[in-house]
């Protein structure tokens, strides 16, 4: 049973190993693909080029967001923080090689889709909508016995990505984090540097996380940056890193069991329903999920497996769920970027399920605690 997260603003890779001890029942992809066309950007050496979209889960609402964005056409005629062509082959091209994972080299899924098996989510974005139907279209060649539904869910209600729109304790918990992040000493100084080399204006704003959008976007789809920025290339990456850590701050367990504790508690479930034979949809085979990059760094961290590298375009982690042929017991194996993980707590890659829930648990919220964490503000004093 595979569940693919794919997130709209990097990709990569699932891996599928098998052996002959080990059935494979459920495989768990998160999936990144944030490729974007161009966005509201601060101009660059003159530059009339649009750049790459702020974020739009970035203490705002996702949909909000990308309403507005559809308001602002770039010169080109498109609109921010859309999927381009190079994003839609690479999501082509991840299809494809899952296609070869779980249908030719091992025949899991059937080769045409199959809405019996699989079941598709993503967040009520355009470009992770878009992604997902790529995906689908080289996974299965556009073969399919059944219409091929797309789930989405009320902005308020997302938990795909950290809503700090929908949960008013995580925007008190981390909404200053992000304000703070670009006046920490030595980013601030940083930057400070960078817009006086590209000459913006001290009082335009500008952070690290938006200037590696724009430059990674710029390299991506082989346009040149600007000369000033091609010396900064490798602090730009690393202050963006930086900043995203402040923010989400990995040694406060709450913030991030209220960015992927709902997450992390339906893919739990999942698994769960598959081992007992519980769940409504027996011949569920592969869970899709389409999100976002800020959905990945903080389930790498709740994960204990963040590199303090961002994402690149098409990144993925992957769940795969084993059962022994001989002994029945189940086993976790995690992968991020086709690289198996060990993951903290297991005694090995293939992680007994006991030992992964266990791991998993610290972080996990099912929703009636999530919620009721979420309209906790009273009981936390504002940072």
């Amino acid at each position: 049973m595979p569940t693919l997260i794919l997130n709209s603003t990097k990709h990569n890779g699932c891996a599928v190993s098998l052996t002959v001890d080990e059935d494979i029942n459920s495989a768990v992809s998160l999936k990144a693909d944030r490729d974007v066309a161009c966005a509201a950007h601060p101009k660059i050496d003159g530059d009339d080029a649009c750049g790459v979209c702020p974020k739009e889960d970035e203490g705002i609402d996702s949909a909000v967001s990308a309403a507005a964005d559809r308001d602002i056409a770039c010169a080109g005629g498109t609109y921010p923080g859309q999927l381009t062509t190079v994003g839609m082959q690479q999501l082509y091209d991840l299809g494809v090689r899952l296609r070869k994972q779980y249908i030719q080299e091992e025949p899991f899924l059937t080769p045409s889709f199959n809405p019996k098996e699989v079941y598709i989510r993503s967040t009520n974005i355009v470009r992770t909508i878009e992604s997902a139907k790529c995906l689908v279209a080289g996974l299965f060649q556009q073969e399919q016995t059944g219409v091929v539904s797309i789930l989405t869910d009320k902005a308020e209600k997302e938990i795909l990505y950290p809503n700090y729109h929908g949960c008013k304790l995580l925007k008190q918990l981390i909404g200053p984090r992000w304000v703070g992040s670009s006046t920490l000493p030595d980013i601030a100084a940083d930057l400070q540097s960078i817009q006086k080399a590209l000459g913006v204006d001290p009082q335009q704003r500008l952070d690290f996380i938006l200037i590696r959008d724009d430059m990674v976007a710029r390299e991506t789809h082989g346009l040149p940056l600007p000369t000033a920025l091609e010396n900064w290339r490798s602090l730009v990456e690393q202050r963006a890193v930086d900043m995203i850590y402040h923010i989400y701050e990995p040694s406060n367990r709450q913030n991030l069991q209220l960015c992927v504790g709902p997450l992390f508690d339906i893919l739990l479930t999942n698994i769960e329903n598959k081992i007992q034979g519980t769940t409504s949809t027996p011949d569920r085979k592969l869970f899709l999920y389409s999100v976002h990059d800020t959905t990945l760094m903080p389930c790498l961290m709740a994960l204990g497996i963040f590199d303090m590298k961002w994402p690149p375009y098409a990144a993925d982690i992957t769940l795969e769920l084993y059962q022994h042929r001989q002994t029945n017991q189940h086993y976790v194996k995690v992968s991020y970027i086709g690289q198996d993980q060990m993951i903290p707590g297991c005694s090995d890659v293939y992680c007994p399920l006991n030992e992964f829930k266990k791991a998993m648990a610290v972080y996990t919220l099912p929703d009636e605690r999530y919620y009721a964490l979420c309209d906790s503000v009273a009981d936390h004093p504002k940072l």
